[in-house]
């Protein structure tokens, strides 16, 4: 398995706990706390193709 690879799977981790969580236990996220998620998911992104 390549790194490349290995980070975009372990961004499937926060991004599948923040679903569960919704779904699950009712959890209530903030615009800012989203806005967050998706920044982080989007330079993960970003880096794989980079490379």
């Amino acid at each position: 398995m390549s790194p490349t690879e290995s980070s975009i799977l372990t961004v499937g981790e926060p991004l599948c706990s923040i679903i569960l969580s919704l779904i699950f236990l009712n959890v209530t996220f903030s615009s800012i706390e989203l806005m967050g998620a998706v920044l982080i998911l989007s330079t993960v992104f970003i880096l794989a193709k980079a490379k």
